[in-house]
Protein backbone atom coordinates (compact mmCIF):
# COMPACT_ATOMS: atom_id res chain seq x y z
CA UNK A 1 0.00 0.00 0.00
CA UNK A 2 1.03 3.62 -0.15
CA UNK A 3 2.55 5.55 2.62
CA UNK A 4 2.91 9.70 2.29
CA UNK A 5 6.60 11.42 3.26
CA UNK A 6 6.41 15.04 4.97
CA UNK A 7 6.34 16.39 1.41
CA UNK A 8 2.58 14.41 1.18
CA UNK A 9 4.48 12.74 -1.99
CA UNK A 10 2.76 9.04 -2.64
CA UNK A 11 4.88 6.34 -2.09
CA UNK A 12 4.75 2.32 -3.17
CA UNK A 13 6.33 0.82 -0.37
CA UNK A 14 5.23 -2.38 -0.31
CA UNK A 15 8.07 -4.18 -2.70
CA UNK A 16 10.56 -1.52 -1.82
CA UNK A 17 10.71 -2.50 2.18
CA UNK A 18 12.75 -5.45 2.46
CA UNK A 19 15.34 -2.81 1.33
CA UNK A 20 15.10 0.55 2.81
CA UNK A 21 12.47 1.27 6.41
CA UNK A 22 9.88 3.42 5.69
CA UNK A 23 11.58 5.75 7.33
CA UNK A 24 14.33 5.85 4.85
CA UNK A 25 11.93 5.76 1.94
CA UNK A 26 10.00 8.67 3.22
CA UNK A 27 12.99 11.08 3.46
CA UNK A 28 14.77 9.61 0.29
CA UNK A 29 16.61 12.17 -1.51
CA UNK A 30 17.81 11.62 -5.64
CA UNK A 31 21.36 10.37 -4.39
CA UNK A 32 19.18 7.57 -2.05
CA UNK A 33 17.06 6.88 -4.97
CA UNK A 34 19.76 6.50 -7.50
CA UNK A 35 21.47 4.31 -4.62
CA UNK A 36 18.49 1.99 -4.40
CA UNK A 37 17.84 1.53 -8.31
CA UNK A 38 21.74 0.22 -8.80
CA UNK A 39 21.42 -2.12 -5.72
CA UNK A 40 18.01 -3.47 -8.06
CA UNK A 41 19.66 -3.61 -11.61
CA UNK A 42 22.38 -5.36 -9.99
CA UNK A 43 20.28 -8.52 -9.34
CA UNK A 44 19.18 -11.07 -11.93
CA UNK A 45 15.97 -10.02 -14.19
CA UNK A 46 12.70 -11.81 -12.30
CA UNK A 47 9.13 -10.20 -11.16
CA UNK A 48 10.22 -9.26 -8.07
CA UNK A 49 12.51 -7.13 -9.10
CA UNK A 50 10.45 -5.44 -11.91
CA UNK A 51 7.98 -4.73 -9.28
CA UNK A 52 10.60 -2.94 -6.83
CA UNK A 53 11.88 -0.73 -9.94
CA UNK A 54 8.44 0.22 -10.83
CA UNK A 55 7.51 1.01 -6.63
CA UNK A 56 10.73 3.22 -7.31
CA UNK A 57 10.32 5.49 -10.02
CA UNK A 58 6.01 5.50 -9.44
CA UNK A 59 7.88 6.70 -5.94
CA UNK A 60 10.66 8.78 -6.54
CA UNK A 61 9.55 12.89 -7.79
CA UNK A 62 10.08 14.17 -10.86
CA UNK A 63 13.39 16.02 -11.40
CA UNK A 64 16.10 16.04 -14.09
CA UNK A 65 18.10 13.07 -12.22
CA UNK A 66 14.86 10.83 -12.05
CA UNK A 67 14.58 11.32 -16.31
CA UNK A 68 18.26 10.72 -16.86
CA UNK A 69 17.87 7.42 -14.15
CA UNK A 70 14.75 6.05 -16.47
CA UNK A 71 16.65 6.52 -19.22
CA UNK A 72 19.38 4.98 -18.40
CA UNK A 73 17.31 2.00 -16.70
CA UNK A 74 15.52 1.89 -20.04
CA UNK A 75 18.92 0.72 -21.77
CA UNK A 76 19.22 -1.67 -18.95
CA UNK A 77 15.99 -3.71 -18.98
CA UNK A 78 16.53 -4.04 -22.94
CA UNK A 79 18.01 -7.20 -22.10
CA UNK A 80 14.74 -8.37 -20.31
CA UNK A 81 11.94 -10.43 -21.11
CA UNK A 82 9.43 -8.05 -22.40
CA UNK A 83 6.56 -9.84 -20.43
CA UNK A 84 8.52 -8.99 -17.39
CA UNK A 85 8.17 -5.12 -17.97
CA UNK A 86 4.03 -4.95 -17.25
CA UNK A 87 1.51 -2.59 -16.06
CA UNK A 88 -1.81 -2.70 -14.96
CA UNK A 89 -4.37 -0.10 -16.12
CA UNK A 90 -5.70 0.28 -13.01
CA UNK A 91 -2.83 1.76 -11.81
CA UNK A 92 -2.91 5.34 -10.99
CA UNK A 93 0.41 5.72 -11.37
CA UNK A 94 0.78 5.02 -15.27
CA UNK A 95 -1.07 7.84 -16.17
CA UNK A 96 -1.19 11.58 -15.89
CA UNK A 97 -2.77 14.24 -16.92
CA UNK A 98 -5.04 11.88 -19.42
CA UNK A 99 -2.34 10.17 -20.59
CA UNK A 100 0.84 8.16 -19.96
CA UNK A 101 3.27 8.98 -17.58
CA UNK A 102 7.17 8.84 -17.53
CA UNK A 103 7.31 5.18 -15.94
CA UNK A 104 5.06 4.04 -19.13
CA UNK A 105 8.30 4.12 -20.93
CA UNK A 106 9.87 1.28 -19.27
CA UNK A 107 6.97 -0.32 -19.65
CA UNK A 108 6.57 -3.27 -22.36
CA UNK A 109 3.18 -5.00 -21.92
CA UNK A 110 -0.18 -3.11 -20.50
CA UNK A 111 -3.09 -5.12 -18.91
CA UNK A 112 -6.54 -3.56 -19.24
CA UNK A 113 -8.65 -6.46 -16.92
CA UNK A 114 -11.96 -6.68 -15.35
CA UNK A 115 -12.35 -2.98 -15.96
CA UNK A 116 -15.99 -2.20 -16.51
CA UNK A 117 -16.07 0.93 -16.26
CA UNK A 118 -12.66 2.85 -16.92
CA UNK A 119 -11.00 0.19 -19.08
CA UNK A 120 -12.43 2.40 -22.59
CA UNK A 121 -11.11 5.97 -21.01
CA UNK A 122 -7.59 4.28 -20.12
CA UNK A 123 -7.49 2.56 -23.50
CA UNK A 124 -7.79 5.57 -25.35
CA UNK A 125 -4.96 7.40 -23.13
CA UNK A 126 -2.73 4.57 -24.04
CA UNK A 127 -3.62 4.91 -27.71
CA UNK A 128 -3.08 8.78 -27.58
CA UNK A 129 0.51 8.71 -25.82
CA UNK A 130 3.49 9.28 -27.83
CA UNK A 131 5.03 6.96 -24.47
CA UNK A 132 3.34 4.00 -25.61
CA UNK A 133 5.56 3.99 -28.80
CA UNK A 134 7.50 1.06 -27.23
CA UNK A 135 4.99 -1.03 -26.02
CA UNK A 136 4.82 -4.87 -27.52
CA UNK A 137 1.87 -6.00 -25.87
CA UNK A 138 -1.56 -5.23 -24.88
CA UNK A 139 -3.98 -7.52 -22.92
CA UNK A 140 -7.54 -6.89 -22.60
CA UNK A 141 -9.42 -8.82 -20.30
CA UNK A 142 -13.38 -8.81 -19.07
CA UNK A 143 -13.85 -5.16 -19.59
CA UNK A 144 -15.84 -2.87 -21.27
CA UNK A 145 -14.33 -1.39 -24.80
CA UNK A 146 -16.04 1.55 -26.21
CA UNK A 147 -15.87 1.15 -29.84
CA UNK A 148 -14.63 4.76 -30.25
CA UNK A 149 -11.79 3.54 -27.71
CA UNK A 150 -11.02 0.40 -29.91
CA UNK A 151 -10.75 2.04 -32.91
CA UNK A 152 -8.86 4.86 -31.48
CA UNK A 153 -6.33 1.81 -30.45
CA UNK A 154 -6.77 -0.23 -33.60
CA UNK A 155 -5.72 3.26 -35.92
CA UNK A 156 -2.96 4.41 -33.37
CA UNK A 157 0.69 5.65 -34.75
CA UNK A 158 1.48 5.63 -31.70
CA UNK A 159 0.50 1.56 -30.91
CA UNK A 160 1.96 0.38 -34.08
CA UNK A 161 5.07 -1.40 -32.50
CA UNK A 162 2.66 -3.77 -30.98
CA UNK A 163 3.73 -7.74 -31.80
CA UNK A 164 1.20 -9.31 -29.09
CA UNK A 165 -2.80 -8.46 -28.81
CA UNK A 166 -4.74 -10.86 -26.64
CA UNK A 167 -8.55 -9.69 -26.36
CA UNK A 168 -10.42 -12.24 -23.93
CA UNK A 169 -13.99 -12.13 -22.80
CA UNK A 170 -15.15 -8.78 -24.26
CA UNK A 171 -17.55 -8.17 -26.94
CA UNK A 172 -16.22 -6.94 -30.00
CA UNK A 173 -19.01 -5.82 -32.57
CA UNK A 174 -18.62 -6.75 -36.35
CA UNK A 175 -17.67 -3.33 -36.83
CA UNK A 176 -14.82 -3.24 -34.27
CA UNK A 177 -13.27 -6.77 -36.50
CA UNK A 178 -14.08 -4.60 -39.43
CA UNK A 179 -11.24 -1.94 -38.19
CA UNK A 180 -9.36 -4.39 -37.21
CA UNK A 181 -8.70 -6.08 -39.90
CA UNK A 182 -8.87 -3.38 -42.59
CA UNK A 183 -7.62 -0.27 -41.02
CA UNK A 184 -5.08 -1.45 -38.45
CA UNK A 185 -2.15 0.29 -38.07
CA UNK A 186 -0.83 -3.14 -36.02
CA UNK A 187 1.14 -4.54 -39.05
CA UNK A 188 3.80 -5.91 -36.63
CA UNK A 189 2.07 -8.19 -34.83
CA UNK A 190 2.94 -11.82 -34.24
CA UNK A 191 0.52 -13.24 -32.22
CA UNK A 192 -3.44 -11.88 -31.92
CA UNK A 193 -5.38 -13.88 -29.74
CA UNK A 194 -9.57 -13.05 -29.80
CA UNK A 195 -11.15 -15.27 -26.99
CA UNK A 196 -14.78 -15.35 -26.35
CA UNK A 197 -15.26 -12.04 -27.49
CA UNK A 198 -18.48 -12.98 -29.38
CA UNK A 199 -17.17 -12.77 -32.91
CA UNK A 200 -19.95 -14.16 -35.37
CA UNK A 201 -19.85 -15.07 -38.98
CA UNK A 202 -20.93 -12.29 -40.57
CA UNK A 203 -18.11 -10.87 -38.22
CA UNK A 204 -15.50 -13.06 -39.90
CA UNK A 205 -16.16 -12.35 -43.43
CA UNK A 206 -14.93 -8.82 -43.04
CA UNK A 207 -11.24 -10.74 -42.49
CA UNK A 208 -11.03 -12.50 -46.00
CA UNK A 209 -10.67 -9.40 -48.25
CA UNK A 210 -7.64 -7.60 -46.85
CA UNK A 211 -3.82 -9.41 -45.11
CA UNK A 212 -2.72 -6.61 -42.97
CA UNK A 213 -0.60 -8.91 -40.07
CA UNK A 214 2.49 -9.88 -43.05
CA UNK A 215 4.34 -11.11 -39.63
CA UNK A 216 1.39 -13.19 -37.86
CA UNK A 217 2.23 -16.47 -36.68
CA UNK A 218 -0.07 -17.54 -33.40
CA UNK A 219 -3.47 -17.11 -33.97
CA UNK A 220 -6.46 -17.84 -30.98
CA UNK A 221 -10.02 -17.99 -31.79
CA UNK A 222 -11.54 -20.15 -29.18
CA UNK A 223 -14.66 -19.94 -27.51
CA UNK A 224 -16.76 -17.29 -30.03
CA UNK A 225 -19.05 -20.21 -30.80
CA UNK A 226 -19.13 -19.31 -34.76
CA UNK A 227 -19.60 -22.48 -36.15
CA UNK A 228 -18.54 -23.93 -39.40
CA UNK A 229 -20.39 -20.88 -41.40
CA UNK A 230 -18.06 -18.62 -38.90
CA UNK A 231 -14.95 -20.86 -39.98
CA UNK A 232 -15.51 -21.31 -43.95
CA UNK A 233 -15.09 -17.02 -43.49
CA UNK A 234 -11.96 -17.76 -42.35
CA UNK A 235 -10.57 -20.44 -44.37
CA UNK A 236 -9.16 -18.14 -47.08
CA UNK A 237 -8.50 -15.30 -44.83
CA UNK A 238 -5.19 -13.68 -46.39
CA UNK A 239 -3.97 -13.28 -43.10
CA UNK A 240 -4.31 -16.86 -42.06
CA UNK A 241 -1.59 -17.81 -44.67
CA UNK A 242 1.56 -17.21 -42.73
CA UNK A 243 0.08 -18.58 -39.25
CA UNK A 244 1.74 -21.68 -37.99
CA UNK A 245 -0.08 -22.08 -34.88
CA UNK A 246 -4.10 -21.72 -34.80
CA UNK A 247 -6.65 -22.45 -32.27
CA UNK A 248 -9.85 -22.75 -32.86
CA UNK A 249 -11.44 -24.60 -29.62
CA UNK A 250 -15.09 -24.82 -28.60
CA UNK A 251 -16.52 -22.90 -32.08
CA UNK A 252 -18.82 -25.56 -32.77
CA UNK A 253 -16.47 -27.05 -35.80
CA UNK A 254 -17.43 -30.07 -37.35
CA UNK A 255 -15.12 -33.02 -38.87
CA UNK A 256 -16.04 -32.32 -42.74
CA UNK A 257 -15.37 -28.85 -42.14
CA UNK A 258 -11.74 -29.73 -39.91
CA UNK A 259 -11.09 -31.82 -42.87
CA UNK A 260 -11.49 -28.81 -45.49
CA UNK A 261 -9.16 -26.97 -43.36
CA UNK A 262 -6.43 -29.33 -43.16
CA UNK A 263 -6.62 -29.44 -46.79
CA UNK A 264 -6.72 -25.99 -47.66
CA UNK A 265 -3.97 -25.52 -45.59
CA UNK A 266 -1.58 -27.69 -47.67
CA UNK A 267 1.32 -25.92 -48.61
CA UNK A 268 1.06 -23.40 -46.14
CA UNK A 269 3.16 -22.97 -43.02
CA UNK A 270 0.82 -24.26 -40.05
CA UNK A 271 2.23 -26.56 -37.68
CA UNK A 272 -0.13 -26.42 -35.24
CA UNK A 273 -3.96 -27.07 -35.12
CA UNK A 274 -6.05 -26.92 -31.85
CA UNK A 275 -9.41 -27.45 -32.06
CA UNK A 276 -11.04 -29.52 -29.42
CA UNK A 277 -12.66 -33.33 -29.41
CA UNK A 278 -16.10 -32.12 -28.23
CA UNK A 279 -18.87 -33.05 -30.65
CA UNK A 280 -16.32 -35.02 -32.64
CA UNK A 281 -16.90 -38.56 -32.46
CA UNK A 282 -13.50 -41.21 -31.71
CA UNK A 283 -13.53 -42.86 -35.34
CA UNK A 284 -13.42 -39.48 -36.91
CA UNK A 285 -10.88 -37.84 -34.65
CA UNK A 286 -8.74 -40.51 -35.49
CA UNK A 287 -9.14 -40.17 -39.51
CA UNK A 288 -8.26 -35.94 -38.57
CA UNK A 289 -5.45 -37.27 -36.78
CA UNK A 290 -4.53 -39.54 -39.90
CA UNK A 291 -5.48 -36.55 -42.10
CA UNK A 292 -3.19 -34.30 -39.83
CA UNK A 293 -0.04 -36.18 -40.01
CA UNK A 294 -0.33 -36.52 -43.89
CA UNK A 295 0.11 -32.38 -43.58
CA UNK A 296 2.55 -32.48 -41.26
CA UNK A 297 0.46 -30.94 -38.81
CA UNK A 298 -0.10 -31.30 -34.63
CA UNK A 299 -3.78 -31.67 -34.30
CA UNK A 300 -4.49 -30.90 -30.56
CA UNK A 301 -7.33 -31.07 -28.70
Amino acid sequence: MGKSDTAGRPLRVGPLLGLRSLAELQNMDDSGWERLLGELLARPASASVWEAVYALFASWPEGSRKSAAVARTELHLEAWDEALRSASAGDVDLFEAGSLSSLATLVRRIEIHRRVTQGSNELEAVARSPRAERLTQLDIGASEIHSFSWRQAVTSEFLAGLTSVSVRGTVLTTDDLNCLFNESSWSKLVTLRLINVCARPRALEYTSAVSPFPQLRTVDLSRNHFGNEGGRALLHAPWLASVESLVLRDNGLSAKFLTELLDAKLGAPLKVLEVGQKGISAAAWEQLQRLAQTHAVVLGS
